[in-house]
């Protein structure tokens, strides 16, 4: 009982020492998703069934963000800004009525989506035959009811992480993902692609009843149905306006991806997708810590403390998740043809696709240390409530992003599209960063410019490490534990060289369950 004092003790300390948590429960979660990555290789390849499934999902994903990515992404400053300057009951109430409201559009998108399944199969897929596209109509409408599912718990999710109860959804989304192996294995020979239907609701339902059971019973909230009012909805609403052109473009611009990565070939969207999620997988991690710990800390911060305490809480958040995804980042840079051998080649992923794949990972590799820039920084700017122009450079940053793929997708095949990510991510980071930080721009410009370096110098290194390693040893799973073990010590000892405080995190954190004497 000490023990699980100290630890509960340790996680409540600061935004660092959750982060340290929630990231742990996050990297215990990407084993089972690594699984579902090796399984879906092994059972479906690049099939045509596959490629239906993707674009399926794809078309939900883009509605959901298209209504409501700007919701999902201030609700939870704005639930805070009502919560601290109003009442509890005053945002219980605004909430109940936001949520009646995503009810209505769900239904009223749904019948959309439902009756024009075939327009949107022509407009997501145009270089799928008759026979895919048939595929992913019926496909589309089975997944239908999932879009309100996710949505609900988007926002739940987001109360709880409110009230500092940021490891329930995940540890949910950690059983699912387990739940969902077993179901894959087992039906998979039975229907199909269908079985990552039949798993996907699954995990959708679990969360959603027990994400609102914690919600009863730990915080005495309790939905209920109202006819919404705009004076109720209006705060929410108007908070993420300017956000909702963003969405536009953003899901613009992933549509167009979509439908060019069709045009591409057969396969090309499973490819491209098998390369994205070992860049998903952390990312995911990172936007899963980033938005759950930091964007409500930078608020408080905004509303009760100075402008050098805030901009000083982010950069230290930024110099640790920075350091947290170089290992991840270097490892997709200089070992992308070990990875896609031991993970991917196996069942119907033949040994053909090595090579396209491979390349795809070093791009998101690189991609992977600049989505840190556009993290951090946005959630800085949402805390700051500089709504209008984030919208005004995320917009241009899109522009750019959809005339590099119209233009170039012929020439660079499927490179085409983590390159651009790469590069709009970087530009957007980096713009961010030299407006959020007013004052203390230069420090926080130095800051960005030595962990450049710093990666740099540690992707040099490795890299040098694996052409040896490789000269001495054939074997794929030796080679890789190699230069894995290589990266972290590296790392370690760059650290140690340039003598980063972050270090003394790691060293607080096993000083503090040393064994009391006595």
């Amino acid at each position: 009982m000490k023990f699980k004092s100290q630890i509960s003790e340790y996680f409540k300390r600061s935004s660092i020492a959750i982060t340290i948590g929630l990231g742990a429960l996050k990297f215990i979660k990407a084993f089972p998703a690594l699984l579902i990555i090796i399984l879906s290789a092994k059972y479906f390849g690049i099939s045509p069934e596959r490629d239906a499934w993707l674009v399926g999902v794809s078309i939900i994903t883009v509605s959901i963000q298209l209504l409501f990515g700007p919701l999902n992404e201030t609700f939870i400053t704005k639930y805070i800004h009502i919560r601290e300057e109003q009442s509890l009951e005053d945002v219980n109430k605004a909430t109940d009525a936001l949520i009646s409201t995503i009810i209505i559009i769900s239904i009223f998108v749904s019948a959309g989506i439902f009756l024009f399944s075939h327009n949107l199969a022509d407009i997501f897929a145009p270089g799928f035959s008759d026979k895919q596209k048939n595929t992913l109509v019926f496909m589309l409408r089975i997944l239908i009811p999932s879009l309100l599912m996710l949505e609900i718990t988007n926002i739940w999710s987001s109360i709880l992480n409110a009230y500092k109860s940021y490891f329930i959804p995940d540890l949910l989304s950690s059983i699912s993902l387990i739940i969902n192996t077993v179901l894959i294995v087992v039906l998979s020979p039975i229907i199909g692609i269908y079985s990552l239907v039949v798993s996907a609701y699954l995990g959708y339902a679990l969360l959603t009843i027990v994400l609102y059971r914690e919600l009863r019973f730990k915080f005495n909230y309790r939905f209920k149905f109202v006819i919404p009012k705009y004076d109720l909805i209006k705060p929410f609403f108007l908070f993420a306006l300017p956000l909702f052109i963003n969405y536009l473009f953003s899901q613009t611009d992933s549509t167009i991806e979509k439908s060019l990565t069709t045009e591409i070939g057969s396969g090309s969207v499973s490819v491209l997708d098998y390369a994205r999620k070992f860049s998903e997988l952390p990312s995911g991690l990172l936007m899963g810590v980033v938005t759950t710990v930091l964007t409500p800390l930078l608020s408080l911060f905004y509303v009760k403390n100075t402008e050098k305490e805030l901009i000083n809480e982010t950069q230290k958040y930024f110099r640790f998740m920075i350091l947290i995804v170089l290992p991840i980042a270097v490892t997709l840079i200089v070992l992308p043809h070990e990875i896609v051998k031991i993970v991917l080649v196996r069942g119907k992923f033949g040994a053909q696709l090595i090579e396209p794949t491979s390349m795809l990972l070093k791009w998101y590799g690189i991609g992977l240390f600049t989505v840190i820039f556009y993290l951090v920084y946005t959630q800085l700017i949402i805390a700051q409530k500089k709504i209008y122009f984030f919208s005004k450079v995320v917009i241009i940053s899109f522009i750019v992003k959809i005339a590099f793929n119209l233009a170039l997708y012929k020439k660079l095949g499927l490179n085409t599209f983590p390159m651009s990510s790469m590069i709009s991510n970087f530009i957007m980071g980096l713009i961010l960063l030299y407006v959020s930080t007013g004052n203390f721009r230069k420090k926080a410009i130095a800051d960005a410019a030595f962990m450049i370096f710093f990666g740099a110098l540690l992707t040099a290194i490795c890299y040098g490490m694996h052409l040896l390693i490789s000269n001495f040893f054939k074997s794929d799973y030796i080679v890789a534990s190699l230069v894995l073990i290589a990266i972290f010590a590296v790392e370690l000892m760059l650290v140690l060289i340039f003598r980063l405080e972050e270090a003394a995190v790691v060293k607080r954190f096993f000083k503090r369950f040393r064994p009391i004497p006595g």
